[in-house]
């Protein structure tokens, strides 16, 4: 990985870390950018027939409820995602507690 900190003298650990840390959010920054426009392209999709200047208020309803609806199953993925992770390493804990004994 020289191309990403160059070939002119090391760079120390916390270097590699902070620049791999940026990066990873950087990531999470245009990963989450895409998904809202998948989202909002979605509902405009579902929720507007006839595009105008102005939205009529079901359209808006209609598009409030339907990122709503997204944002919410969002919530559930990401903490159910997170619980099973956590579950995960507290078993691979435990098993190499074992193995250790």
């Amino acid at each position: 990985m020289s191309f990403l900190w160059g070939s002119k003298g090391a760079k120390s650990a916390a270097d590699k870390e902070s620049s791999l840390q940026k990066m990873r959010a950087d990531y999470a920054n245009v990963a989450a950018q895409e998904m809202f426009q998948k989202i909002t392209d979605r509902c405009f999709d579902l929720c507007v027939s006839r595009p105008g200047k102005k939205l009529d208020a079901v359209e808006l309803n209609c598009l409030s409820r339907c990122h709503d609806r997204y944002a919410d199953t969002m919530n559930v993925v990401a903490m159910t995602i997170a619980a099973r992770s956590e579950r995960l390493s507290k078993k691979a804990a435990e098993e190499e507690k074992k193995t250790a004994k």
